[in-house]
């Protein structure tokens, strides 16, 4: 299996595992530090970096050097080589970070995100609401300057 494809499904296994959460692909480039983890996210508040690697993939050193950094800053920092792997070593971190009665704190925090949607929802709404009344407005006072 291609590393690029092994990093597509762990993506797609952390989404899928902690729905509320944000994952993306760092496209390494010679204009960034070297050394940084393939998969980076943040799942309840706890930062996350993975290098993805195949079975017959190595560790360079500065990758080592960078793991170390982003765990000595108090991150997740691993490597991982499947799917699953990935998820238990978030479960894990949640688990040292929330104890072990992670789930209600998920829970909890998943009952949170949805009461600040609603509430964002709502002020949009409203915000949309105004701004159309206004808009319409300042239009129907062009037209009669216009006329």
């Amino acid at each position: 299996m291609k590393e690029s494809t092994l990093q597509r499904d762990i993506r797609t296994a952390l989404e899928t595992t902690y729905p509320n959460s944000v994952w993306w692909k760092v496209h390494g480039n010679m204009y960034q530090m070297s050394g940084l983890p393939d998969i980076v996210g943040c799942v309840y508040g706890a930062w996350c970096g993975f290098e993805v690697k195949t079975a017959r993939g190595r560790v360079s050193p500065v990758q080592e050097s960078m793991i170390e950094r982003f765990r000595d800053a108090g991150g997740l920092a691993a490597i991982v080589y499947t799917p699953k792997q990935a998820v238990d070593v978030v479960l894990e971190h949640l688990v040292r970070l929330y104890g072990y009665d992670v789930k209600n704190r998920i829970d909890e925090l998943s009952e949170r995100r949805r009461q600040l949607c609603e509430q964002i929802q709502e002020s949009s709404l409203v915000h949309a609401t105004w701004h159309w009344k206004n808009t319409h407005r300042i239009s129907s006072v062009n037209k009669s300057m216009r006329e």
